[in-house]
């Protein structure tokens, strides 16, 4: 059944619904050297790593730690790296920021989630893409948060919350995962 070119269209389409990749948005704030041509580069990088890895060597969770990648020049610029190669694959350094975060470094899958909180969206969606489960914050509890996280760093932010009786038990399922994604 992989072998048939249908496969791999379906496989694409897959992928693309359950990450959350099929439709992305431009950034809010826009980085240096942003043109609306990236979103594609960016769907494109993420199918080719999932395809490399389900159609070629090794398997699809390797996808998930893998330090190679096929990407535009524009898109690697985005990333801060040289020219990829000229079939466009790259190699991420170990030393570099993203080595070893494979797909999930990937600006397709973390552009939807970059605004407002990025470590609680980010936990949040890795938990409820990769585990099934979703935390939802009740009506109550989100007004009232509001106004206490009102003028806080990002860091100020995860602390007061992870201090909060109403919050610490969902953000310690969440927070840690999201952490490591938003360096990105």
């Amino acid at each position: 059944l992989l072998a048939d070119a249908r496969a791999q269209t379906f496989f694409e389409s897959f992928f693309r619904e359950g990450l959350g990749y099929a439709t992305l948005r431009a950034p809010n704030t826009k980085p240096s050297g942003w043109t609306d041509s990236l979103l594609a580069d960016m769907q494109r990088e993420t199918d080719a790593a999932l395809a490399t890895h389900a159609f070629g060597t090794g398997s699809v969770l390797d996808a998930l730690t893998s330090n190679q990648t096929t990407v535009s020049a524009p898109l690697a610029a985005l990333y801060g790296f040289a020219a990829p190669a000229a079939d466009g694959t790259l190699s991420i350094p170990p030393s570099h920021a993203r080595a070893r975060a494979g797909i999930l470094g990937h600006a397709s899958l973390l552009s939807l989630k970059s605004d407002g909180d990025m470590v609680a969206l980010r936990g949040n969606w890795l938990r409820r893409t990769f585990f099934c489960r979703t935390l939802t914050i009740p009506p109550d509890v989100a007004d009232e948060l509001g106004d206490l996280l009102v003028g806080l760093t990002r860091v100020e932010v995860v602390q007061k919350r992870n201090r909060e009786a109403a919050c610490k038990g969902c953000h310690a399922r969440i927070d840690p995962i999201g952490v490591g994604l938003a360096a990105f």
